[in-house]
C-alpha cells in the first residue's frame, strides 16, 4: 500500500534538522515560508518538493542566501501560480533543476543567477496558453540558459496542449474587449 500525504505546512521540527542532506516532502500549499525553513537547511543537497498548489497565486521567491549547499532541487507544482523567481545569490551550487513553469507567466524567473546549474528540466504547462505563449517561454528558458557559464542541458517537455487556447480564439476574445470599451 503506498501513501501519500500532503503536509499542510513544513513541519517546525524539520528547521531543527541541521544534519539533512535529502528531504522527499509532500507540501500543500507550497509558500514562501516553507522555502525560507527549508532553504535555511545547512547541509541540504538534494531536495524533492512536490505539491498540488502554490500559494499566494503570485511568486514564490527564492531569496538570496537560500539553500547554499543544494545541489540537486526536483519541483513538481501543477498549480504554480505565476512560477519562482531566483534572486541573486540563492543556490550557488545548484547543479540540477527541474521545475514547472506556466506558459503564460512573466518570461523572467532568474535562472540567470544559477551559475553553478549543468542541467535543467523545465515542465511547460500549456493549459490556458496559446503556443506563441509556450513558443515564447520555450525561447526565454534557452536563451537564459546559454548565458549561464556552465552552458547546462535544457530539456523542455510540454503538458497539457490539449488544452491550450487557439490563437484565432484569443484574437475574438481581444477584439470582443476592444469593441465593448
Amino acid at each position: 500500500m503506498v501513501m501519500c500525504y500532503y503536509f499542510p505546512r513544513v513541519p517546525v521540527w524539520i528547521a531543527s534538522l541541521d544534519n539533512l542532506t535529502y528531504l522527499d516532502i509532500n507540501l500543500n500549499p507550497v509558500e514562501e515560508e516553507a522555502l525560507g525553513i527549508l532553504g535555511n537547511l545547512p547541509a541540504l543537497l538534494c531536495l524533492w518538493l512536490t505539491s498540488k498548489s502554490a500559494a499566494p497565486k503570485q511568486r514564490l521567491v527564492v531569496s538570496s542566501n537560500m539553500f547554499m549547499c543544494l545541489k540537486e532541487c526536483y519541483f513538481t507544482c501543477w498549480s504554480i501560480g505565476s512560477g519562482l523567481m531566483f534572486q541573486e545569490g540563492c543556490m550557488p551550487k545548484l547543479e540540477k533543476l527541474h521545475l514547472p513553469f506556466h506558459a503564460g507567466t512573466a518570461l523572467d524567473f532568474g535562472i540567470q543567477h544559477l551559475s553553478s546549474l549543468r542541467q535543467l528540466v523545465v515542465e511547460i504547462i500549456c493549459s490556458g496558453a496559446t503556443i506563441q505563449q509556450v513558443e515564447s517561454l520555450e525561447e526565454a528558458i534557452r536563451k537564459t540558459a546559454d548565458l549561464l557559464p556552465c552552458r547546462p542541458k535544457v530539456e523542455i517537455r510540454t503538458w497539457d496542449e490539449e488544452n491550450m487556447k487557439e490563437q484565432k480564439e484569443k484574437d475574438m476574445v481581444e477584439d470582443d474587449i476592444q469593441t465593448s470599451c
